[in-house]
């Protein structure tokens, strides 16, 4: 370099260049959108005075990933775009300025390379990465480094792929304003041009949301669309929300660190489908809605900030919908892409809306028209109602009045028409709820009146071929917004009964079901997204959404507690012990027990508050009684009891509210250490007194007594940090995990939570985790308990027709012992009320779905061996086949061991022993097959049963006296065979001798008889005529006179 100056400057030499292919706004002239180019080199040096020029070697030294190819030690080779040699001269004060500064968005080369008045610049070309040299290293490589140095050269190696652009929803959900959506966490970039990229120095976003608004934010003042949380639970870029008037709210933190947001001056339509989109470029925001016929109208708006905006991919998590700090929308999400990296620009007037997206939508618009249509039926019903009430009139005077009615009576508008024919149910059922129903109950009367006579018409039903009446019900329910119905429509298209099967229907009303919020839909929903069956995706993601939302509507089921609810019942229906505990109103057992608590007997008493008050063991729930028995069983001091009294005291639970009378009922059971009843006072102290020191002393000796309910509590004081604690999100987890693997349902809620997002540097998301959390408080809900004992009582009664479709609905949901009931339903088929193929469908699947439990049942295992081993699904395979009957047999099962030795008999040559060794049998058994079918069999006989333990003894005798007869020398075999024979000729002979004997001594008194009876006769026919009708009598068995005596005689 060649170079002269007429005073001290300073310059500077640098390379620098893309390394990505991203145009957008690269030569902008504006200092808030352009981004500049990466350093790859630089040096500078002072210059002094001098009257002649200098010339300078500077030796540049770039990085190895723009010289050579990739190799074993560098992984990937980098590319520049617009590489360049710079070269600036600047003053050195204003140099030694710039260096004490500390570094901002900009590298201090850049600003003093546009600041210098002398300067120039060297374009420079790099090779291709594959046309480069290989590196030269100045150690040599070992054999082993050498031939992988050499692969590597061959083969290039690929790093982890990033995930730049991601779809979070892939296929149609629904929202309600509920607190959760679809979470995405997202890793630090493995590529390190990214990580410099996102570094601060060039930020780019792309927000794709395909989006149905039924209705603007309603109850709150913002609802959420999409959300970025970081770490510390704030809100970080970008966050996208809608206003009560429909106008978009679009928040970005800038690099100071403050918040800034901006609305948009228009407003999303409603009923229709929009595409939302926001591009951010470093300060400049943009966002545009498509909308439309074919998306053709399109509104934008553009917001440029002071400074850049702060983002940072893997701080925190993302979330397409609602969070616990901002509700979601009320709306049908089809579709939502981000892009981390870039700014991505979609051709929407091409784009068509999904088959489920139009269909969700009409269902909508019809469903609005239907509510309204009733109302107004209604109305006039009502009217009807009224005029009866009155004194009757002429005929003639009724017709005028009618006529003139009508004239005065404005023209309904085109929503309004009378219900069609169709809507049979609906109309038939107005006229038939009384008045004093008001009009804004009366959806939710008739949804509930029709399902109930779904259910009774299912009671009488003797095949479930002819459903046609049920359907109608079902479908006219259902378009009127019940969810229940929408979820038994959906069971009944997916599994074909009594229609041929739709899936698409299927998925159809369990999405719609989903929207009216009910939990079986939400729990189906999130099965099928999680296994990836009946056309649904496989996405653990959206799965999560759907389990989380059902999860805490189930929590808010249980503090409710509803008589119309259930405990859900856990007895299997092959289980005789379990089965003899359930109980009906109209059961001895139930009567014994109720009598015991009217006669004062304390657990009576006990017992049966909480039969009541829970609706255990398949009973119905009723508070009032059950309210009644606590009142009873707390008189005698025990303090259980008394705790259980003063909850539904408090509570109001079968009683009216009586919190005095409930604290003094605690206060005397914490006296006992009870922890129930100290848990109780510190959230009385804390919410009622407001007494958090109190509140506090109280929860943390329920903990020391195991209380779960006072670790949540704690849990809650150290995350909301409000009651004198320092906010602590670790020890808030570690107190929520207690107290979820106590059984608490809110802990588990908010453990699913945070293994969903994560708890910085304590728990890394796990989705997985996240979803066995959701699983275990979805399990509880009532309204499945409810279903399951509908199908368990019909079950009992024998109408099979509603207990395989209650059964099958359960299954649906992915709960396992409603898919183990309802594979034996099936398989059994009473009546033959399933047809062929759906019973083997139905049998098989939830067969294998109950074995595929973490902790499967050993007889939906073995059940699993025998379709194996018999090749019902087609194909037979002996190895999966033991797999099964391994694991069975591990859990102590009989039947399956019998099985494996079976199994061993007859493909004894196709079995391996490192095939047996789950089973943990001995070494010395192994060794010889026939001692392992042997260990087998007895140890079959020693855990069955007595029905299950028969055919092991048998087997056993059986394989043992083979056993025996293949040890005996052939000379003992004849002479054991010559013995049996003798003995068995010698044996018929004896036995022949002693029948001769016996049938001597018989034809004797024959003989012997004849002659007293000869000699009788001549005595006097009169006695012998006497003799005989008293034999006559003794042989029929009557009563006859002594003749003698006159006494009765008794009866032969």
């Amino acid at each position: 370099m060649k170079y002269q100056c007429n005073r001290p400057l300073v310059i500077s030499v640098f390379v620098d260049g893309y390394e990505d292919k991203d145009h957008t706004f690269r030569n902008s002239s504006n200092p808030l959108l352009v981004y500049d180019p990466t350093v790859i080199f630089r040096k500078s040096f002072r210059c002094m005075y001098s009257e002649n020029a200098k010339t300078k070697s500077i030796k540049g030294k770039f990085p190895k990933r723009l010289l050579y190819k990739p190799s074993i030690t560098m992984r990937k080779a980098s590319t520049m775009e617009d590489l360049k040699l710079k070269v600036c001269m600047t003053e050195l004060q204003e140099w030694k300025y710039l260096k004490i500064q500390k570094s901002g968005i900009r590298h201090k080369l850049h600003i003093l390379f546009e600041r210098s008045k002398t300067k120039l610049k060297v374009p420079l070309k790099v090779d291709p990465p594959m046309c480069r040299n290989s590196n030269d290293f100045q150690n040599c490589f070992s054999w082993n480094g050498e031939l992988a140095n050499k692969i590597v050269d061959d083969h290039p190696l690929k790093t982890f792929p990033d995930e730049e652009c991601t779809s979070i929803v892939k296929y149609p959900i629904v929202m309600t304003e509920e607190p959760y959506g679809v979470i995405k966490t997202y890793q630090p970039f493995y590529s390190e041009e990214l990580k410099r990229e996102q570094n601060g120095k060039k930020i780019r976003l792309t927000l794709n949301v395909d989006i149905y608004f039924n209705s603007w934010c309603k109850n709150y003042q913002l609802c959420s669309i999409f959300q970025h949380i970081d770490s510390t639970d704030e809100f970080e870029s970008p966050v996208v929300l809608i206003n009560q008037k429909g106008q978009l709210h679009v928040q970005l933190k800038l690099r100071d660190g403050k918040s800034y947001a901006n609305t948009s001056p228009w407003s999303v339509p409603l009923n229709e489908w929009v595409k939302l989109e926001l591009h951010q470029a470093n300060a400049m925001t943009n966002v545009t809605m498509y909308h439309g016929k074919n998306f053709s109208d399109s509104k934008n708006v553009t917001v440029t900030f002071h400074r850049p905006v702060s983002f940072l991919s893997s701080d925190g998590y993302f979330v397409v919908g609602g969070t616990l700090f901002c509700k979601n929308v009320d709306a049908i999400v089809g579709s939502a892409q981000f892009c981390r990296t870039k700014i991505v620009k979609n051709n929407y007037s091409t784009k068509k809306s999904s088959d489920e997206e139009i269909r969700i939508a009409a269902h909508e618009k019809t469903q609005k028209i239907l509510k309204r249509a009733v109302k107004i039926k209604r109305k006039f019903y009502e009217s009807m109602f009224a005029k009866n009430r009155n004194v009757s009139v002429p005929y003639f005077l009724q017709i005028v009045n009618q006529v003139k009615e009508a004239r005065e009576q404005p023209q309904c508008a085109a929503d309004d028409k009378p219900l069609p024919k169709r809507y049979n149910h609906i109309n038939k059922l107005l006229q038939t709820i009384p008045p004093s129903i008001q009009t804004s109950d009366i959806i939710q009367k008739l949804t509930d009146e029709m399902y109930k006579t779904f259910l009774e018409k299912m009671d009488s039903a003797d095949s479930l071929q002819n459903m046609s009446t049920c359907i109608s019900i079902l479908k006219q329910s259902s378009q009127l917004g019940h969810g229940l119905s929408h979820f038994m429509l959906s069971v009944i298209y997916k599994n074909g009964i009594g229609v041929e099967q739709d899936l698409f229907k299927a998925r159809l009303h369990l999405l719609l079901g989903a929207k009216t919020g009910d939990r079986m839909c939400l729990k189906t929903l999130g099965n099928n997204h999680l296994q990836g069956v009946a056309g649904f995706p496989k996405d653990p993601h959206l799965a999560f959404f759907y389990y989380i939302n059902s999860a805490h509507k189930t929590q808010k089921d249980l503090l409710e507690h509803s008589e119309s609810q259930a405990v859900v019942n856990s007895a299997r229906l092959t289980d005789e012990k379990k089965m003899k505990e359930q109980l009906s109103e109209e059961d001895d057992m139930f009567h014994w027990i109720k009598h015991q608590a009217t006669k004062g007997v304390f657990s009576a008493q006990r017992n049966m508050a909480r039969l009541m008050y829970w609706g255990q063991q398949g009973l119905q729930r009723n508070l009032d009684a059950a309210f009644r028995y606590y009142e009873e069983a707390a008189q005698g001091g025990d303090p259980m009891a008394m705790y259980d009294y003063g909850i539904v005291l408090l509570k109001g639970h079968g009683t009216e509210e009586n919190v005095e009378r409930g604290v003094r009922y605690l206060k005397e059971a914490a006296t006992h250490k009870n922890p129930g009843a100290l848990n109780t006072l510190g959230w009385y102290y804390s919410t009622k007194e407001v007494d958090m020191d109190k509140a506090r002393e109280y929860f943390e000796q329920a903990e020391e007594l195991g209380s779960a309910d006072a670790s949540y509590n704690l849990g809650m004081m150290h995350y909301t940090g409000k009651y004198g604690l320092k906010r602590d999100k670790k020890m808030a987890f570690k107190k929520f995990y207690k107290a979820a693997y106590g059984g608490h349902v809110e802990a588990s809620l908010q453990v699913s939570y945070m293994f969903a997002t994560g708890v910085s540097m304590l728990v890394r998301p796990n989705i997985n985790s996240a979803i066995a959390w959701t699983l275990y408080i979805t399990d509880r809900n009532p309204d499945m308990g409810a279903v399951i004992r509908e199908g368990l009582q019909a079950y009992r009664k024998q109408s099979w027709s509603k207990a395989i479709l209650m059964y099958l609905a359960a299954a649906d949901t992915g709960f396992e012992v409603a898919q183990y009931n309802a594979a034996f339903l099936c398989e059994e088929n009473m009546n033959d009320l399933v047809k062929s193929n759906v019973k083997e469908e139905c049998t098989w699947k939830f067969w294998n779905a109950s074995a595929s439990f973490n902790q499967p049942h050993p007889y939906a295992l073995n059940k699993m061996g025998d379709y194996y081993y018999y090749g019902y699904g087609g194909t037979k395979d002996v190895k999966k086949s033991l797999r099964y009957y391994s694991h069975a047999a591990k859990l102590g099962f009989p039947q399956a061991i019998f099985n494996i030795a079976c199994m061993l008999e007859k493909n004894e040559n196709e079995i391996q022993n490192n095939s047996l060794k789950e089973l943990n049998l001995p070494e010395d058994v192994l060794q010889n097959r026939e001692d392992t079918i042997v260990y087998l069999y007895r140890k079959c006989s020693e855990i069955g049963k007595d029905e299950t333990a028969m055919p092991c003894y048998l087997a056993l005798v059986r394989t043992q006296t083979i056993q025996l007869w293949n040890k005996t020398p052939f000379i003992n075999k004849v002479v054991t065979f010559a013995v049996l024979i003798l003995s068995t000729i010698l044996l018929f002979a004896v036995q022949s001798w002693r029948n001769h004997r016996r049938l001597m001594t018989i034809r004797r008194n024959v003989e012997d008889t004849q002659a007293s009876e000869i000699s009788d006769v001549e005595t006097g026919e009169e006695t012998a005529s006497e003799t005989n009708s008293m034999k006559i009598l003794q042989k029929d068995g009557t009563k006859t006179n002594d003749l003698n005596t006159g006494q009765t005689g008794g009866q032969s």
